[in-house]
């Protein structure tokens, strides 16, 4: 019985600290909303705080970018057709 009480303790106290209190997305009266990224291949996470105007300009950014990228991409010889 003893054998099994360690390794129960220990999942339950890893499955505490996988998921922090106050992780997510938060927002403040100003409009401020800030999110919590990882990164690829990275463990940690970090605070991302942004504004809707800034969010907006971030979308309109990568809208833009897409767009140029659909706009020079070559033409598939063969019209694009499949063999």
């Amino acid at each position: 019985m003893k054998l099994l009480l360690v390794p129960l303790l220990s999942l339950l106290l890893a499955a505490c600290a996988a998921s922090p209190r106050g992780a997510g997305t938060t927002a403040d009266a100003e409009g401020t909303i800030c999110e919590r990224e990882s990164r690829t291949g990275s463990m940690l996470s970090s605070s991302r705080c942004r504004t809707e105007a800034q969010r907006e300009a971030e979308r309109r950014a990568a809208a833009a970018v897409g767009e140029n990228m659909r706009q020079s991409a070559p033409t598939p010889v063969g019209g694009g057709k499949g063999p």
